[in-house]
């Protein structure tokens, strides 16, 4: 009777530590991430590139807290666009024949609506009825990792790795569905960058089953530019605010 006594007692310690070890990670994260001084911000204004292949795809993107979001980008003469105003997903990509504002179905707003997070999916996740779940350590490119599973509102599932010295992100894993297959994409943080407080990654690299499907490599980062919910919108209109700057199709690169 003593044993499952002391089983029962250890249990209930366990149970403790690994909440209390759950809350700790969580909070030294958002603390290495400068969250506090996120949480002065409103806007995001962000420049770059996508790099696939031997192609340069320049890019800008627009956050607005709470959760509005857009990019745009440049392909040879094509400029597409996938934004989220709060409530609805559209994109304009003239290389597949949308040319003018397009709705989006409800599986892709719902991703937009998650990548769209202003704090991003950690932060007050309770709230956003996501959970999240401590699950141990993993050694990740050399380095030991806190291994961590956020069950999103949807029931999708991503696990986040964050580095044991310094509480950054290194990479994301989560199921997706490539051309009909279910397959592991990953994306790798590095290359971060105290702004004005606010650790960034500027490189980006996305992952599928191991082989290198994108990179994005970011310019800077703006937190003090306001933006306005017009350029969020689908609703055309010739009165409409357009963001000040368009990617810069001049540096776009190709092996052809």
């Amino acid at each position: 009777m003593k044993s499952y006594i002391l089983i029962f007692i250890i249990s209930l310690i366990s149970i403790s530590v690994s909440a209390q070890t759950l809350d700790d990670i969580i909070s030294k994260h958002l603390e290495s991430m400068g969250n506090e001084r996120l949480m002065e911000k409103c806007y995001i204004t962000s420049k770059g590139k996508i790099v696939q292949g031997e192609n340069e795809i320049p890019f800008i993107s627009y956050n607005k807290r709470p959760n509005k979001f857009r990019m745009d980008g440049t392909i040879y003469e094509y400029t597409f666009t996938q934004a989220f105003d709060g409530k609805v997903g559209w994109v304009v990509n003239p290389m597949m024949g949308i040319n003018i504002p397009q709705e989006l179905p409800e599986t892709e707003t719902a991703n937009l609506k998650f990548q769209s997070d202003f704090d991003g999916f950690i932060y007050n996740y309770k709230e956003k009825d996501h959970n999240l779940e401590y699950i141990g350590n993993e050694e990740v490119f050399g380095m030991n990792t806190f291994v961590i599973l956020l069950t999103k509102s949807t029931g999708d599932s991503i696990h986040i790795y964050l580095d044991a010295e310094n509480y950054q992100t290194l990479k994301t894993r989560a199921k997706a569905s490539v051309g009909g297959v279910t397959k592991y994409i990953e994306n790798i943080f590095s290359n971060y960058q105290s702004i004005d407080g606010i650790l960034s990654a500027f490189d980006v690299e996305t992952q599928v089953e191991g082989i290198t499907l994108s990179q994005l490599i970011y310019e800077s980062y703006d937190y003090t530019t306001e933006i306005p919910d017009s350029i969020f919108s689908m609703q055309i209109d010739e009165t409409e605010e357009v963001p000040a700057e368009q990617p810069d199709s001049s540096d776009h690169k190709s092996g052809d």
